[in-house]
Formats: C-alpha cells, structure tokens, sequence
C-alpha cells in the first residue's frame, strides 16, 4: 500500500510539473511573440503572394498559389532528370526541401528523404539558398543559389495587393488576440486536455488511430490511411486549436500540417472538429472521437 500510495504521489508531482513547465513555455511564447523574434516573418516567398521562383541555372523553379494553401511546390533538373519537390520553410533562416511525393502523400518525413537543407537569404525580388548541410541537388561549388520571382498570369496586381493587405491584416489580428489570450489568461481549456490526466493512451478505433501521453515525450502516434500507418504529433495550442503534424517533420513548416481544426475535452474523451485542413479522416465525419485508455502500470518499486 505504501508502494501504490508513492507511486500516486510521484505521478501527481510530475503532472504538477508538467503543468509548470507549459506554462513556463506559453509564457516564452508570448514573450518571443511580442518581440517578434523572427527576423524574417512577413520575408520569405509566400508573404509576396501568388508568383513563380526560377533558378535558370539549374532549372529549377517553384510557385506560390493561393489556391494550393501557399504550398510551396516546384521541379528541379539534377543530371538531366527533372525532380519533382516541396520547399518547406522553418522560423528562422532554415529551409528543407523534400520529394513533393514526400509530403502529398503524407509519407513519414526522415532525414534521408532530405534532398537539400541549409540558410536561406530573402527579398521580395530573389530567394537565395546557402550553408547547405545537406545537398543533393546543386553544385557544391556553388556557395549560393539565387531564385528571382516572377509574376503569374492572374489576377491584376491591385488585386493582389489588396488580397495582400487583407492577409497580412488578418495574421496581425490572430497574432495580437494570442498574445491577449496568452496575457490574460483566458484559456478556457486550461487543465483539460489529454495531457493534463497523465500518462494514457488515447483510441480512435474507427480510424485505427493512437496518441500516447507519455512523461517528458512529446506527444505520438498513428493513423491508418489508404493501408498505410503515418507517424504522426499532436500539438495543443490555446483555446480549442489542435495540429496534427507528420513525426518526423522537425518545427512548424508551412504546408506540412495533416490536420488542423478545434477540438472539445473531458476526462475520457477527446473529440476533434470543424477541420480547416485534414488529409487524414473522412470528410463527411462531422467527429472524431478519441477515448482514454489506461497505460499499463510500471512495477512498484
């Protein structure tokens, strides 16, 4: 009895720890949000709108659309074949580019499908890549290579300043109500969530899919899709937001996401919602309902 009654103990204490140690972060990710502390935020490729990057030299080329989510998807020319890739942009300098079949089909992303990564410099007129730590694709002689936008054939440049403007408005807007949410403490959903009832592991059966809650591990799992298992991370974000993020997928990429949308919570049941992205679950389902399940007990000490 003693033994159980430590045990319980021990658990309480680490998921009181727990709770500290995200506060402690929401607190660091207001503060890095008031200070802006990305330099190139509103910078890199897709803050410019709909357009076309060219790499003459090899090439190489990748568009900006709207109508893709500002995917970043393009070719490049290595030995005379063409490759098809993504180009995924991380806070910071750093940029990952990928077999676009990679990410479409949602594929666990690992550093051996890497085909180049390294530092990015940005303007609205070129894409510079350079620093490579990975490099399959480019000349390593070449210290730096330069991509110039150009324009796509759409809609009238006043059009796209407007829509522009309107965008850049609205991430303001969602940038400054988090800061409020986070400032004062209005999360309603604090203490509610999967993590916040201790180590567990939560079931989809329909879907064939899992989370574990885990002490000191991020949070993983499975889905089955089309047959397939994809690894998958959840991330909970204030109020009821939730991502859903390939495992191997290192930082917040854009266009990486494989489901986004809000969620509700209870003890025994979590239940996802009103998707604004999902390449994971059948559209028609209005929910997706996960079920609390015991871990099995570790052995007394």
């Amino acid at each position: 009895m003693d033994n159980l009654l430590s045990g319980t103990e021990c658990r309480t204490r680490n998921r009181a720890l727990g709770h500290a140690v995200r506060c402690a972060a929401i607190m660091l990710l207001c503060v890095l949000s008031l200070c802006a502390c990305d330099p190139y935020s509103g910078c890199r490729p897709y803050d410019y709108g709909d357009a076309k990057w060219v790499c003459e030299e090899y090439g190489a080329w990748f568009t900006v659309k709207e109508e893709e989510n500002y995917q970043c998807y393009g070719e490049v020319v290595v030995d005379g074949k063409v490759q098809k890739i993504a180009i995924l942009f991380v806070p910071g300098s750093f940029v990952v580019i990928l077999p676009r079949d990679a990410v479409e089909n949602m594929s666990p992303i690992e550093t051996d499908n890497e085909l180049w990564n390294g530092e990015a410099k940005y303007s609205p007129t070129e894409f510079i890549l350079h620093s490579p730590t990975v490099n399959c694709l480019f000349d390593e002689d070449d210290e730096e290579v330069v991509f110039v936008r150009q324009e796509l054939d759409e809609e009238p440049a006043e059009c796209r300043t407007r829509n522009r403007a309107l965008g850049r408005a609205a991430q303001c807007i969602a940038a400054a109500l988090l800061c409020v949410l986070l400032l004062c403490a209005c999360d309603p959903y604090d203490g509610y969530r999967p993590y916040d009832y201790g180590e567990a592991k939560w079931v989809c059966e329909e879907y064939d899919a899992w989370f574990e809650i885990k002490e000191k591990e991020a949070i993983y799992g499975e889905v089955m899709v089309d047959g397939k298992a994809v690894e998958v991370e959840y991330a909970f974000y204030p109020g009821g937001l939730i991502y859903i993020w390939p495992r191997y997928m290192e930082g917040s990429q854009y266009g990486a996401r494989l489901w986004g949308g809000d969620a509700k919570y209870s003890p025994t049941e979590l239940v996802l919602h009103s998707p604004t992205v999902n390449y994971l679950f059948d559209e028609d389902d209005e929910e997706v309902v996960f079920v609390r399940q015991e871990l099995d007990e570790e052995p007394a000490a």
